[in-house]
């Protein structure tokens, strides 16, 4: 890239390299947009890694599409160029699939209903009402999807359809149910097509999240005309819009302990196969969906779980079969560190989805007026800066509890990344999962500024020798948040840090800028609060606040 006083001409070793090196030439320009004018300079970049991507998801709760496309091109600008699209999962199905319009016409829709026959019962945010516009309620249809598509290649971003399964699949089977009560008197061959469910399936079971019904009879035939339906349908819709299909993503991930015990279907299978256990009937599952997908030209997605345990002739059939593995569990007192690097050793490209450093919808911290999960720790901008991708034990420094962990023994005893596997760590990855989600603003509000950490990240697996975690802060601050309030998009600032020390009380912001409002009566500080500008004596609560770029944080108390 070079830029001189008769302009700037960008060369790259593939269109998206080029792209690449417009979008810094662009950030750039509103860097020093007020100063008129960008220095001259020859630029030599390339990310590190090539997969620099983000999991949304609108299946639990439903984000309109357009809302989704604004977020996607300002993402775009920090370089993200891929989109994990999680549009199925216990609580919505949402995507047209020709053919099946219940998916859509059920899965899509939420209520108050004693049958789900109309539409799946209430879940997380709604007014039970169906046909109202809350994130209850809502789905892309077919065409819409297509133009989607041609809208992310256009910014460079590519897209992947995840089909959670075969766990997390309620709104499927409540939605094919609802499908077969319908043909069953007419047509009772339509109605068993897509029959999903064993009808004489006993068995009990829960899912981490308390469905006792969300998981695909892997016996029933209808399971595999559905999943070959849904893929059919979404290699045409890629292909109208003149896309490759990366990959489709089938989950593989939180399958309920023995969810076919019961199941005469899958019991009679096991048998005619030589299964002992669930685990084999799990692989023998995403084994015929590789080999569907394989014959269509078609390679696999999955979370770790779809890549983990398998015997190595399971692991040999299926590891050129995928394209991606997300790899999530990295909570060291889980012992779960060490997965990502042992399923990059098995052979399986690796995506790192670390909870603890790129979940989204983890809170920033454990304020009570935080949004956020924390099963899974707190994550702000610092633990998304703090990953390092080929240093994976490096990433964690404190337990989910904010206990310390013993960095000088971290490592010992976990698999090392050997240097043949390195290339098996193909990026990074952010995942916004909606339990939380109740707008738009919420969602920006978990993405800004978690998400440029991982944007670093994924373009430098290292912090360079200048990149010290106070300037990428101080950038953040200065430059990428006053950015953000320019373009109308919504963001967190922090709170601020209260110390006593030497018998007064100091105060500090992330931001230089910034003010600190506060107060010693107990009351909530406002902008018309005092400042704080020098030490003070202590009082008996104090309450402060940041205020900076028209926003407020959360109260910080002492």
């Amino acid at each position: 890239m070079t830029i001189a006083a008769d302009g700037w001409t960008v060369a790259g070793v593939s269109k998206e390299a080029v792209l690449d090196g417009v979008k810094t030439v662009m950030a750039l320009v509103r860097k020093n947009l007020a100063l008129g004018e960008i220095p001259s300079a020859r630029v030599y970049d390339w990310a590190d890694l090539g997969h620099r991507g983000v999991m949304i998801d609108i299946a639990r709760n439903y984000t309109e599409l357009e809302d989704i496309k604004s977020l996607l091109k300002t993402l775009a600008e920090y370089k993200i160029n891929f989109l994990h699209f999680h549009l199925a999962d216990d609580e919505g199905w949402r995507l047209e699939i020709p053919g099946i319009p219940e998916l859509t016409s059920v899965g899509g829709r939420r209520g108050l209903t004693t049958t789900e026959d109309e539409f799946m019962c209430q879940f997380y945010s709604g007014d039970g009402n169906p046909n109202s516009k809350t994130t209850s309620n809502g789905h892309i249809s077919r065409s819409e999807f297509v133009e989607f598509l041609k809208y992310c290649d256009a910014l460079g971003i590519n897209v992947a359809v995840e089909i959670d399964t075969p766990g997390h699949s309620r709104a499927a089977i409540t939605s094919l149910k609802a499908r077969y009560k319908k043909y069953i008197e007419s047509d009772p061959v339509e109605a068993n097509r897509y029959r999903v469910w064993d009808s004489e399936d006993k068995s009990e079971y829960a899912s981490v999240q308390g469905y006792k019904d969300n998981v695909l009879n892997v016996a029933e035939e209808g399971t595999y005309r559905f999943m070959e339906k849904v893929l059919n349908e979404l290699m045409l819709m890629y292909e109208q819009a003149g896309i490759e299909l990366p990959f489709i993503h089938v989950g593989g991930d939180e399958v309920a302990k023995n969810p076919w015990a019961k199941s005469p279907a899958v019991q009679k299978l096991m048998k005619e196969k030589g299964f002992k256990t669930t685990h084999d009937v799990e692989e023998y599952y995403i084994s015929r969906i590789a080999e569907m997908a394989e014959y269509k030209g078609v390679k696999l997605g999955g979370w770790q779980e779809a890549a983990m345990r398998h015997a190595e002739k399971t692991d040999k059939f299926l590891r050129n079969k995928f394209a991606v593995v997300n790899c999530w569990e990295t909570v060291p007192e889980w012992g779960g560190d060490s997965i990502p690097y042992s399923v990059a050793n098995d052979g399986y490209k690796v995506v790192l989805c670390n909870v603890g450093n790129f979940y989204l919808d983890m809170a920033y911290n454990a304020h009570q007026s935080e949004p956020g999960l924390n099963w899974g720790g707190y994550v702000d901008e610092y633990r998304s800066w703090d990953c390092r991708p080929y240093r994976i034990y490096d990433s964690s420094t404190h337990k989910i509890t904010g206990e310390p962990l013993d960095m000088e023994h971290i490592a010992d005893g976990k698999p090392v990344l050997n240097d043949e596997s390195k290339k098996n760590i193909i990026g990074v990855q952010g995942q916004l999962f909606a339990e939380t989600i109740r707008s738009f603003e919420m969602m920006q509000y978990f993405f800004f500024p978690k998400v440029f950490g991982l944007a670093e990240r994924g373009w430098n697996v290292e912090p360079l020798r200048y990149q010290s975690k106070s300037a990428y802060n101080n950038y953040i601050g200065t430059v990428l948040l006053p950015q953000l309030q320019k373009a109308g998009i919504n963001f967190r600032i922090g709170m601020p840090g209260i110390v006593v020390k030497d018998g007064k009380v100091y105060m500090n912001s992330a931001y230089p800028q910034a003010e600190i409002r506060y107060t010693t009566d107990g009351s909530e500080p406002t902008i018309n609060s005092k400042k704080w500008t020098a030490p003070i004596k202590p009082a008996k609560k104090i309450k402060a606040k940041t205020f900076y770029l028209g926003k407020e944080s959360f109260v910080t108390e002492l």
